[in-house]
């Protein structure tokens, strides 16, 4: 790889890194915000998930802008929204504010999302697609681990200014060393353009695959803290066991990354989702902290098995010309799978017990990986 598609992808990394931050600064901080401000439990909840649903709106439409048009502009207004969002965050007097500022934030995820991750597919080497993109996938990964971290920095408007250093500062990057790739030279129709990308295989394995993962994951973050919080752990204990699956999804990456380039893509994420599915109702029938520990490892190698290899896998078989969309589909597809999995999980517990919902987490699993072995035409390994 080049000098300049080194810095490229660094600078996709980056946004990419710094808007993982951006999301996670405010789990520790915007509920004792919002409460400071008078807002209900249910204000509380919808300002968590106009980020998402703002996300959900735009993405595959942004998808089509970068395609149409590049992802350099796109990347920059991400940024910039995000700096502007930050501002805003650490001024806001009113839950009015408030609620602009996290919708604004989940704009210029959608922006970043859209562009950053095609711009990586496109230059990294087609031979180690799945070992330099994995630098994508772990700056996910770090992000999501520092995020709330850097949340508990200082005051309550300290980490929205650091955010805002940071976002202006990947907006000048991104401006000096961007450069478009892989733009559309003619107008094509959007149902012709998604009727084609949603022929296509890869783009079909890798929705399933993150869909099912991230319907697992949010189900697990929210019903397993109620779980350690029922057996009198604290939440300094909660937050350790998280950071641990963390950190095991987030050093395995590359390594993954290159066995998937030498492997082929499907045994990976297959291998990953049978894992996750033996192992993600377990936890639920023990409380020993140690166990607990040696669980979450394996839970997040298995997820850095299912999660690393999905972004090469797209870029294996969709033309540059239309992987802004296809990443955007992918991406809209993990941000339906991460609100549904919180959601129904809490309806079942309620109804069932606690463990109900990872029994049917396994099943999902399992049936997920049977959809992928018929996508993938059986016998085919889509090597990197």
């Amino acid at each position: 790889m080049s000098t300049q598609k080194q810095k490229m992808l660094a600078v996709a990394c980056g946004v990419i890194f710094m808007d993982m931050i951006g999301y996670g600064v405010i789990i520790p901080i915007l509920p004792i915000y919002a409460q400071k401000l008078g807002a209900s439990k249910g204000q509380i909840g919808f300002l968590f998930s106009s980020y998402s649903l703002i996300l959900i709106l735009t993405l595959i439409p942004f998808g089509f802008i970068v395609d149409r048009y590049g992802g350099k502009k796109m990347i920059v207004l991400g940024m910039f929204l995000l700096c502007i969002a930050s501002i805003l965050f650490a001024t806001s007097y009113s839950l009015l504010q408030l609620t602009i500022s996290r919708m604004l934030q989940g704009l210029a995820a959608s922006c970043t999302w859209a562009a950053a991750l095609p711009l990586a597919a496109a230059i990294a080497t087609e031979s180690k697609r799945g070992l330099e993109m994995s630098s994508v996938t772990v700056a996910t990964g770090l992000g999501t681990i520092l995020g709330p971290l850097v949340g508990g920095w200082g005051t309550i408007q300290t980490p929205f200014y650091i955010c805002m250093v940071m976002s202006f500062i990947l907006t000048i990057l991104a401006c000096v060393y961007l450069k478009d790739v892989g733009k559309e030279k003619k107008y094509v129709r959007i149902k012709e353009r998604l009727g084609r990308i949603l022929r296509q295989k890869e783009v079909q394995t890798s929705c399933v695959a993150i869909g099912i993962l991230y319907f697992a994951v949010g189900m697990l973050e929210v019903l397993f803290p109620l779980y350690m919080a029922d057996h009198q752990c604290k939440r300094m204990m909660v937050g350790f066991i998280f950071t641990v699956y963390g950190i095991f999804f987030v050093v395995f990456q590359p390594a993954i990354g290159a066995w998937s380039d030498r492997q082929g893509r499907i045994l990976p994420i297959a291998g990953g989702l049978f894992i996750t599915a033996l192992f993600i109702p377990v936890p639920f029938f023990f409380t020993a902290k140690g166990l607990w520990i040696f669980l979450f490892i394996i839970l997040g190698i298995a997820g850095a098995m299912a999660f690393t290899p999905i972004y090469p896998l797209i870029a294996d078989g969709v033309s540059p010309t239309d992987q802004g969309v296809a990443y955007s589909l992918n991406s809209w597809i993990f941000s339906i799978g991460y609100l549904l999995g919180p959601w129904i999980g809490g309806v079942l517990a309620e109804l069932a017990g606690m463990k109900a919902p990872f029994f049917l987490c396994s099943a999902l699993l399992l049936a997920s990986i049977s959809a992928i072995w018929m996508m993938s035409g059986r016998n085919e390994s889509w090597s990197g």
